[in-house]
């Protein structure tokens, strides 16, 4: 078990991000059958392979890159996918902000949560345990309250709300932008607070797993008056947006 925990520990980065690529790889696949998530990460990964192979000729010939991989062709694809995304339905970039938003302003605060957890004494056993507890029940609150909040989003079964009909609809200046939906079971203010709530709890998890190597809690002698005044501007600046 302490094998276990200490590989865990050492990897607990890393983990970390697989389990929040996963939450939103599944929040894409939800409002999709088996067989066209299927083919739809299927055609990702040849459109990926494809582009990197050119990235690798290129890289190659140039002298760009030393180590090349599936990975690099994947993100440049992602990032062409993502602009060209916002470029088609800014709706959809619009409605992504906010949340998106409330939990980088959470994240903001954790040199405020190491300020303040320095200064306390936490047993061994409990602080070690209670980051975990934390952290779960952020992802639970993050999940609970994003999955309600209303984001335009292509409905794969409906190809008329393709990208390519938005496409050639905004080529024409035909577009119509679809009209914001609504809030499903909960009310906007309730929803935007508990994604805020969710983002202050994960940085304060993050806060407590670092706490452990004592090295990422040195520094923190002051009050960080800068994370605190960012966290509010960019509250403010989503819910502006919102």
């Amino acid at each position: 078990m302490n094998r276990v925990m200490a590989t865990f520990r050492k990897n607990q980065t890393l983990i970390i991000t697989l389990a929040i690529l996963a939450m939103v790889f599944f929040i894409a696949i939800r409002g999709m059958s088996t067989k066209d998530w299927v083919i739809t990460t299927l055609r990702g990964l040849s459109v990926g392979a494809v582009t990197f192979l050119v990235a690798a000729g290129f890289s190659i010939i140039f002298g760009l890159m030393d180590v090349l991989n599936l990975a690099h062709g994947t993100l440049f694809m992602v990032g062409a996918y993502l602009g060209w995304t916002v470029y088609v339905r800014p709706d959809t970039a619009v409605d992504m902000f906010t949340p998106f938003a409330l939990v980088a302003a959470g994240l903001l605060l954790m040199p405020l949560w190491l300020y303040i957890l320095g200064r306390l004494r936490i047993p061994g056993r409990a602080s070690r345990i209670w980051p975990w507890v934390i952290l779960v029940l952020a992802g639970l609150l993050l999940w609970f309250t994003i999955t309600r909040i209303p984001i335009a989003a292509w409905d794969a079964t409906n190809y008329a709300e393709s990208p390519t009909t938005y496409a050639g609809s905004m080529d024409q200046g035909t577009m119509v932008v679809p009209e914001a939906g609504e809030f499903e079971g909960i009310s906007p203010a309730v929803a935007l607070i508990g994604v805020f709530l969710g983002g202050c709890l994960l940085s304060l998890a993050l806060a407590g797993i670092a706490l452990h190597r004592r090295a990422a809690a040195k520094g923190q002698e002051r009050l960080p008056r800068g994370a605190i005044i960012a966290t509010v501007l960019i509250a403010i600046l989503a819910v502006v947006v919102f």
